[in-house]
């Protein structure tokens, strides 16, 4: 294709020339507000405090559990979005992974059974299940929208998490944190870091940078600075990407490649080139302002055709299940608070099985180490998963084990619960859902609203009984701060307020 000047004359290259006055029409107009709920979740009409509201007018139409919101609701200044109940994601990008479940929903693979039937399953064959569990990548995952709707959709796989991008990791972690999502694996490596396992993955999700003209309602700047080079350098960018990570995936595995923009450069040539290396096209769609009311977007769903088989991890049956863990919560809680670090440490047996290239779970001795503090409601974290240590960090997973290869270069995995400090644990503030009720308190309205902005509290009588403790803050019975109580007040230590 020759050069063109202006982003006006390119679309024209894409899109019908009578749709173009629509297309810019709807440009005009604001973005509608949309929200995705976590299966957890039940769609509420009324949410907040003093007046601060989101309200569902309709829902999403390829995602059953997207919510399109009143223009006057705001979101994220609710009480449900800081307890995770919601991710705010627009539609169209819900989009890919709505479209990937479609295809997922009848394959069975080497398993037995589609992936979603998990929970329907009876005992014996579930665990046949946790013992065969899939792998999925979503390669360039900040903030997480996709990340975090795929790991929902599919609560019995893994999913790693992995941002390149050092910058935007953090915004990542704060999404999957608010998820409260168990069976994340979040990582910050390039592709040559996942060659060591070709072939492993069952399914790829690429949302790969792009140029970015499906955000044009919410950046109006985008077609004044848009420039045909820009589009070349993301389509070059995009490739190179897509082959280095191409072969990562396992015969008959799936790839969602999706970008948010619509450029024939960064879409359809991107999905030639996987074509070309062996993947067949199942599916793809282009979305558009005018006619999906959306941001715009790209997704196609492919299917690894190539006669490659997936580096095996064999899985044996774990004799310590977590579910079946006995606690005296009350024998543990009476440990002396100031035990010194290297007694916690000298305590604790790390399993690692090199055998079967895994780490496993080591609950029980991380319960005890738990219990060591007051704050921890041990059985409802025997009962919610698998514990871990790495380094001076304890997390809650989903799985009793996790490859090696994706445990030494986790930044986190699962829900973390507390940090190791010199003289004791520190909650974590994903562990206020698992906070004794002793350790739980109610405040008024008023003060939930302090909170929200961010801002720490006074201290009155009713935390002075807590001095020097944490606390996990309730409204209507669900946690939704952590804060520490002190002689000069009560510190709010809640993130990304």
């Amino acid at each position: 294709m020759k050069k063109t000047k202006t982003f006006e004359e390119y679309l024209k290259s894409v899109l019908p020339e009578e749709q173009i006055n629509l297309f810019f029409e709807s440009c005009e107009k604001p973005p509608l507000k949309s929200i995705r709920f976590y299966e957890r979740s039940s769609n509420k009409a009324y949410v907040g405090f003093k007046g601060d509201t989101y309200r569902v007018i309709d829902t999403v139409k390829w995602e059953k559990k997207g919510a399109i919101l009143s223009e006057d609701s705001k979101p994220s200044r609710s009480l449900d979005y800081l307890k995770g109940d919601f991710y705010i994601q627009d539609i169209g990008s819900m989009f890919a992974i709505s479209l990937l479940k479609k295809y997922v929903e009848g394959y069975s693979g080497q398993y037995s059974r589609p992936f979603n039937s998990f929970q329907s399953l009876n005992k014996k064959d579930r665990q046949k299940d946790e013992e065969s569990y899939s792998y999925i990548l979503d390669y360039a995952a900040s903030p997480g929208g996709k990340t975090t709707q795929v790991a929902d959709d599919f609560k019995q796989s893994i999913v790693v998490s992995n941002e390149i991008i050092k910058s935007r990791i953090p915004a990542l972690l704060c999404n999957i944190k608010k998820s409260k999502l168990l069976n994340i694996i979040v990582t910050g490596e390039d592709s040559s870091f996942f060659h060591q396992h070709d072939h492993f993955f069952d399914i790829i999700v690429a949302d790969l940078p792009c140029t970015g003209e499906g955000l044009i309602r919410k950046k109006k700047l985008l077609i004044k600075n848009w420039s045909y080079s820009t589009v070349l350098f993301n389509s070059k960018r995009q490739k190179k990407i897509l082959y280095n990570i191409h072969d990562l995936l396992k015969e008959d595995g799936f790839f969602v490649y999706s970008t948010c923009t619509f450029s024939r450069e960064e879409n359809e040539e991107n999905v030639e080139l996987l074509e070309s290396l062996g993947f067949e096209l199942l599916e793809s769609k282009r979305l558009w302002p005018h006619i999906d009311a959306c941001s715009g977007a790209f997704t196609a769903v492919l299917k690894n055709k190539n006669k490659k088989k997936r580096i095996s991890i064999n899985i044996e049956s774990d004799k310590s299940d977590s579910r079946d863990i006995k606690i005296d919560s009350d024998a543990g809680n009476s440990i002396n608070n100031k035990t010194k670090i290297n007694d916690i440490a000298e305590n604790l047996d790390f399993t690692q099985n090199f055998k079967h290239n895994l780490i496993w779970h080591t609950t029980e001795n991380c319960l005890k180490l738990l219990s060591r503090e007051p704050y921890f409601d041990i059985e409802k974290i025997a009962r919610s998963g698998y514990l871990y240590q790495k380094e001076d960090l304890v997390f809650l997973f989903s799985k009793p084990s996790i490859p090696k290869f994706l445990f030494d270069s986790a930044i986190s995995f699962g829900q973390q619960m507390a940090s190791i400090e010199k003289f004791g644990l520190i909650p974590a503030f994903e562990s206020i859902d698992y906070f004794s009720g002793d350790y739980m308190i109610t405040v008024d309205d008023e003060q939930i609203c302090k909170l929200t902005k961010g801002e720490d509290l006074k201290l009155d009588e009713n935390f002075k009984y807590y001095m020097g403790k944490f606390l996990s803050v309730l409204k209507d019975g669900s946690p939704l701060f952590l804060v520490k109580v002190s002689p000069n007040g009560v510190k709010n230590l809640t993130p990304g307020l």
